[in-house]
């Protein structure tokens, strides 16, 4: 069985959300840790990602009840671990894939990454190839105004 890997890409408030739920709804999908991993797009062309995970890292190592979840600081330290070397990020998807023969589809859905320049997306591509997965890139899209009006309303609601 071909294994697939969807690296989705385009705009915030698309609907990356609504396509990752019904991902997550099949059999053929194994679900990682997260829906936007922020890997390449830290490293890259938006900093405040990498920057964001430095605080919480250090708010952590501060108090180490500020993540009173293990989940969440095993997130927080996978994450930290793929910034520092992207091998990991590659190594945690082909072993999400090894531990998972009977799924198909494996993905990180992160927006901002139609903001890579094509060498990224190469290197992302040939190192996925290498773990043996199909890369299929996936650019969601929507109205403009509509998109904008609802990224109005969910800024509204953050400030409440």
């Amino acid at each position: 069985m071909s294994k697939i890997f969807l690296l989705g890409v385009g705009a915030q408030k698309s609907g990356t959300t609504w396509f990752y739920n019904s991902l997550c709804d099949t059999k053929e999908f194994c679900k990682g840790f997260r829906k936007e991993y922020h890997v390449f797009d830290g490293l890259t062309c938006c900093p405040i990602f990498r920057k964001r995970l430095k605080q919480r890292i250090n708010q952590y190592i501060g108090n180490p009840y500020a993540l009173n979840n293990n989940c969440k600081r095993q997130n927080l330290l996978m994450r930290a671990l793929f910034y520092e070397s992207t091998d990991q990020y590659f190594n945690y998807f082909h072993l999400l894939s090894n531990n998972n023969p009977d799924r198909k589809i494996f993905a990180d859905i992160t927006p901002s990454y139609s903001g890579l320049k094509a060498k990224i997306f190469s290197h992302i591509k040939s190192k996925l190839e290498g773990s043996g997965f199909q890369v299929k890139v996936l650019f969601l899209m929507r109205d403009p105004v509509d998109r904008a009006w609802s990224a109005a309303r969910y800024l509204g609601d953050q400030r409440r």
